[in-house]
C-alpha cells in the first residue's frame, strides 16, 4: 500500500468521489423525506457532490505529482551519475592515448615546437578538467 503511494492515492480519489456522490444523494433524499424544503435538500445534494468532485481532483492531482516526482528522482539518481562518470573515464583514456601518441613523435619534450607545445598544453588542460569532473 505504501510502497507505491501515488497509485494508491490515484485509485482512492475516484472511489472517494463516488462515495461522496452516493452519500450526497442519499442525504438529499433523506432530508427531503424528513420534510426539509426541496431547495435545501437539492443544495445539499449539489454541494456535497461538488465537494466530493473537488476533493477527488485534488487527491488525484497529488497522486500524479508524487508519481512524476518519483520518476524524476529515479531518472536523475546514481545510475545517471555513474553513467556520466563512465563516459568521463572513457574520455580520459582517449585523451591520455592521444597525448602519448603525440609525444611519441618527439625524442624529448624539448624537441616540441611552439605550435605543438600549445596543442600539448591544451590537451593537458583538458585532461586536468576531465580528472576534476571525475572526482
Amino acid at each position: 500500500m505504501y510502497k507505491n503511494i501515488s497509485a494508491t492515492i490515484k485509485t482512492a480519489a475516484p472511489i472517494s468521489a463516488w462515495i461522496g456522490f452516493i452519500g450526497s444523494v442519499a442525504i438529499g433524499v433523506i432530508l427531503k423525506s424528513e420534510g426539509v424544503s426541496a431547495v435545501f435538500a437539492i443544495s445539499v445534494l449539489i454541494s456535497g457532490s461538488l465537494t466530493s468532485l473537488g476533493y477527488s481532483l485534488f487527491a488525484y492531482g497529488f497522486g500524479e505529482l508524487i508519481e512524476k516526482t518519483t520518476e524524476i528522482a529515479e531518472n536523475t539518481s546514481f545510475a545517471n551519475s555513474s553513467q556520466k562518470t563512465t563516459e568521463i573515464l572513457k574520455e580520459i583514456e582517449r585523451v591520455e592515448e592521444e597525448i602519448s601518441g603525440f609525444l611519441e613523435q618527439f625524442e624529448n619534450e624539448s624537441d616540441i615546437r611552439d605550435g605543438d607545445a600549445v596543442r600539448l598544453h591544451g590537451m593537458r588542460v583538458y585532461l586536468a578538467e576531465l580528472y576534476e569532473q571525475a572526482t
